[in-house]
């Protein structure tokens, strides 16, 4: 699934316009901002009373690098288009929906940095 994610995120030129890497987990040295981190925050799998149904529920944060929350509006408008927009079909799972359970904004003092963390719901099947 995450590299669903990243290929979604990736190949999205207005979002990759916009920021200077996307990367899982961390930031590379010398990455610049803005940036894009992901990372599974939880993976829940759906049982019957057979087993597993082959439903899940993934919890997914997008964390936003930037330089002021101007340019994190801006990115976050692009973020979620391209996460909405993965309803379907990809590599034999269907994704059902995507939606925002939580937006937090921070601010990292010594690095004089801006991150706002979305956290997307994804609820999807393996085939």
């Amino acid at each position: 699934m995450l590299d669903i994610i990243y290929q979604q995120l990736s190949g999205d030129a207005a979002l990759t316009a916009s920021v200077n890497a996307i990367r899982p987990i961390v930031l590379e040295q010398g990455d610049e901002l803005p940036a894009i981190t992901y990372q599974r925050s939880n993976n829940d799998t759906d049982y019957t009373f057979e087993g597993e149904s082959g439903f899940k529920r993934l919890s997914l944060t997008v964390n936003l690098w930037v330089n002021s929350l101007i340019q994190s509006n801006a990115i976050i408008k692009d973020v979620k288009r391209v996460m909405y927009g993965m309803k379907g079909v990809h590599n034999n799972i269907t994704i059902h929906n995507v939606f925002v359970d939580r937006e937090v904004d921070n601010f990292q003092y010594d690095d004089k940095e801006y991150q706002t963390n979305l956290i997307f719901i994804i609820n999807y099947k393996e085939d």
